[in-house]
């Protein structure tokens, strides 16, 4: 009698075992995880064992679902994160960066700061902190565009600086 085993997952190293509600941006994960139901929309539960995580200490850990989550940013955008797992077993946040970039986004790298851009509008920055790009969702960013009314009589709310 032959048995075989196949497993279907992600590989995960799972550097820092502190629960934390922050954001990491990954380039070697293969896919976004959340330890957050709250912001999953449109989810299906996962099977036992469909998709199983091995961390860096080589503990299997289980995706309970998987859906898109909606990721809301200082800058009042969002970003929906598509095929995010839910692995409430881990403890940080992960956004798979190779994901962003076929979707459009584009990054700066500069002074320890990662700022990740759409159509050249700037959605978020992330602080490195021990050698991981953070996001930081506390920095309020505004987006503002060069092109400003001129005064006049129809625009009584323009205001004089």
């Amino acid at each position: 009698m032959n048995l075989s085993t196949t497993f279907s997952g992600i590989f995960v190293i799972e550097i820092n075992m502190s629960t934390s509600t922050s954001w990491v941006l990954d380039t070697g994960c293969g896919s976004h995880i959340c330890t957050d139901v709250q912001g999953v929309r449109t989810s299906r539960a996962l099977a036992k064992e469909e998709v199983d995580l091995r961390v860096g200490n080589g503990a299997k850990i289980a995706a309970l679902a998987v859906g898109t989550y909606v990721l809301a940013l200082p800058s009042a955008l969002l970003i929906q994160l598509e095929n995010c797992y839910y692995v409430p077993a881990i403890s940080r946040n992960i956004i798979f960066v190779t994901w962003l970039d076929k979707s459009g986004f584009s990054f700066t790298i500069k002074d320890k700061c990662c700022s990740v851009y759409l159509d050249n509008i700037l959605y978020a920055n992330a602080i490195m902190s021990n050698g991981l790009y953070i996001l930081d969702l506390d920095m309020l960013i505004y987006n503002i565009d060069a092109k400003r009314m001129k005064p006049n009589d129809f625009n009584p709310t323009y205001l004089w600086h």
